[in-house]
């Protein structure tokens, strides 16, 4: 974590390049007047319209403009000592153009730096922080960060209000066949980040890195601190069982998914049938059932909530597949991060949060009830699947998908 340094700011002023004095003494003002006379002696005062033109026999170049001044006698002017004052004034304009572009391509890229590091600034507003003890909540992609972001700012601002802590939101983005997942996890492992708020695979995946992680508080929904997942199609299609996807375009969202990788490919194992092109991954749970809605994929394997919110009107999409139960999303700790004392507080602001901001809770899914406690122990039987479909691969968060689209 990093102090700002009051000192750091970089002031441009006259004091980059020194003052240049090219006065001379017994010199008449440099005037437009005294330049057009020197190039022109001869033409008469109040003349006409004066046209200068200077050859230059090696060059065949010509300077030429017109003019109007008052011409005045005895102000004289040499071409030659009008040249070495251009190019002197050239050059210390060229320096103080090149000192200035320095000092802000510094500023830009000490900026960039910042705003880079999650332990010099806030990765929300990119902002340097001066408060010491951020503790930031990183957020799975399950959506476009903008939308994660809607859907955590008030947990953010209940728990800052109720705990007296300083705690940032975290996002991160979604693409390829572990999204932004890995990179979450690879966080509140390695102690980037103190919290985060998981899918069950990941929260098996960050404790197999770092036994310091652990699930502390998870959704009840109907009663139940469990969820599911489909296998959808849109409403209008013909199919009706997984076998009849064979050789179509199928996705699932992320490998360090539950519903959008672990269960579809533990059902997979035992099955026959063959996807175009194998099981794809599209990033994100969004993205996977508007490609279905689309048209540009046939079938998609994400959650129950994603399948809720796109299906209120039980028009775009149907499911012809559902995984068995599996613990809900919870929020993980990086206990080398994170005291006993701010744990404590943490825990039980969110398992009162119902009680006062209903609403916020209700933001992140809105069948969502409360938050209730949870330990590492629920989460052993997906640990299980995981070994027997992944293996050890799965905890190597530089190789695991790396060969997948």
């Amino acid at each position: 974590m990093l102090n700002q340094n009051k000192n750091s700011d970089v002031e441009l002023g006259s004091n980059i390049v020194g003052d240049a004095d090219f006065s001379q003494k017994n010199q008449a003002p440099l005037t437009l007047k005294t330049i057009s006379k020197s190039l022109n002696p001869q033409t008469p005062k109040n003349g006409p319209g004066i046209k200068m033109s200077q050859e230059f026999p090696d060059e065949k170049h010509t300077l030429s403009t017109n003019l109007n001044p008052k011409v005045e006698e005895g102000d004289k002017v040499t071409l030659s000592k009008f040249s070495k004052m251009l190019n002197v004034t050239s050059i210390v304009l060229g320096l103080t153009s090149i000192c200035v572009f320095a000092a802000v391509s510094w500023m830009f890229s000490q900026s960039a730096k910042v705003i880079a590091d999650p332990q010099q600034s806030s990765p929300v507003t990119g902002q340097i922080s001066t408060e010491e003890n951020i503790h930031y909540l990183g957020i799975l992609p399950l959506r476009s960060p903008s939308e994660m972001m809607e859907r955590f700012s008030g947990v953010e601002k209940y728990l800052r209000e109720e705990t007296g802590l300083n705690i940032k939101l975290k996002l991160y983005p979604t693409s390829g066949p572990v999204g932004g997942y890995t990179q979450v996890v690879r966080d509140i492992s390695e102690g980037k980040i103190s919290f985060a708020y998981l899918a069950s695979v990941t929260t098996v995946q960050a404790q197999g890195n770092n036994s310091a992680v652990v699930p502390f508080v998870c959704a009840q929904k109907a009663g139940s601190s469990t969820y599911k997942g489909d296998l959808v199609v849109r409403a209008n299609s013909s199919f009706q069982r997984i076998e009849e996807l064979e050789g179509k375009k199928v996705s699932g969202t992320s490998m360090s998914s539950t519903s959008g990788g672990l269960m579809p490919v533990a059902m997979l194992k035992n099955s026959t049938v063959k996807f175009d092109g194998g099981l794809m991954y599209l990033g994100s749970h969004d993205k996977a059932a508007e490609a279905v809605i689309a048209g540009t994929i046939d079938a998609c394997f994400i959650n129950e909530a994603t399948f809720n919110k796109y299906n209120k009107d039980r028009k775009k999409l149907r499911s012809i597949w559902r995984h068995d139960p599996v613990p809900e999303f919870p929020f993980n700790v990086n206990m080398d991060k994170v005291s006993p004392d701010e744990l404590a507080k943490v825990k039980a602001a969110l398992l009162k949060m119902h009680k006062s901001n209903l609403a916020g809770v209700q933001s992140i899914n809105e069948k969502y009830e409360k938050w209730v406690a949870i330990e590492w122990e629920d989460y052993l039987g997906v640990k299980k699947a995981v070994d027997e479909v992944y293996g050890e691969v799965f905890y190597d968060l530089d190789n695991f998908g790396k060969d997948q689209k």
